[in-house]
Formats: structure tokens, C-alpha cells, sequence
């Protein structure tokens, strides 16, 4: 899942290149009912994109494929890519996202 900043701001980041950097906490929650909040963290190794290069790494014993990374850089966003597992709690966040009448709004 991905949240997008309803201002459009590049305030996010989903991948650090400083390897002493092992992940970032947010809290997010529902502006609809605000003792709603869940605390996730992000970190360079659940990002899709690194994950795949990793698996492809180890797979052929070939660091190449993490030279994209490497060279990418610190870039900002305006969506941030989240790891969601739904729990189905009724006073929790996540059953929230899977919602099929999603109108709810939640803040990072």
C-alpha cells in the first residue's frame, strides 16, 4: 500500500543510501476517529524495488544489480509504500485500508 501527500510535497523517502540507516518510524491515523493509530516503519530492505534487486543478488551470487541503488541516491517523494498486514481488529487501523467503502483519511 502507499499513502500520497495530499499537497503533493516531496516529504517522504523510501530509500536512504546511508547503510547505517536501518529504518524510520511514522505513526499513522485515522482523521476520522483519532484514538485510531498504528505505528509502522519503513526500511531500505522492504522497498519493492530493492527487495527484488536483493533476492536477484543472492540468487546469482552478483552484486551488480545493486548498483542502482548505490547510485540512485537520496530522493524525495510524495508517496510513501507501507507493508500492511490486515488484523480485522474493529478499534484497530489496518482492517481500515482494506475497506471496500474507503473514505477515511489518515495522516503520517
Amino acid at each position: 500500500m502507499f499513502l500520497q501527500d495530499v499537497n503533493n510535497q516531496k516529504n517522504y523517502q523510501d530509500y536512504y543510501s546511508d547503510m547505517r540507516m536501518i529504518g524510520k518510524h511514522f505513526k499513522i491515523r485515522s482523521l476520522a476517529n483519532l484514538d485510531v493509530w498504528r505505528h509502522y516503519t519503513i526500511c531500505n530492505a522492504m522497498e519493492p524495488e530493492f527487495y527484488t534487486a536483493i533476492n536477484k543478488a543472492l540468487k546469482n551470487n552478483d552484486g551488480k544489480s545493486m548498483n542502482y541503488f548505490i547510485d540512485k541516491g537520496d530522493v524525495k517523494s510524495d508517496t510513501m509504500n507501507f507493508t500492511l498486514k490486515n488484523y480485522n481488529r474493529e478499534k484497530g487501523l489496518s482492517f481500515r485500508f482494506f475497506q471496500n467503502n474507503q473514505s477515511d483519511t489518515f495522516e503520517v
